[in-house]
């Protein structure tokens, strides 16, 4: 397995996440309480870019329909209510 550095820990604080691509594969980081999380960057429900989404605590938030996905598991949340901001 070959490392790419992507960015600095400094660069994703607690309770943020982004996105980043590594030739075409989009991949979303996320930060839960300093542990370091990855998942592939589109939603399950329609493509959105997870990256680019809210975290509420564990859970990123897709920015285009508000499903939520556990970053450390990949379980889905389907209470899109307890969510919302």
């Amino acid at each position: 397995m070959r490392w790419v550095k992507v960015l600095k820990l400094s660069e994703l604080p607690p309770g943020k996440c982004t996105n980043i691509f590594l030739g075409s594969m989009g991949i979303a980081l996320a930060n839960v309480n300093g542990g370091y999380y990855a998942a592939d960057n589109r939603c399950p429900h329609d493509g959105g870019p997870l990256g680019m989404g809210e975290m509420d605590e564990e859970w990123i938030v897709c920015p285009y329909h508000g499903w939520a996905y556990s970053m450390k598991n990949g379980e889905f949340d389907n209470d899109r209510t307890r969510h919302m901001t």
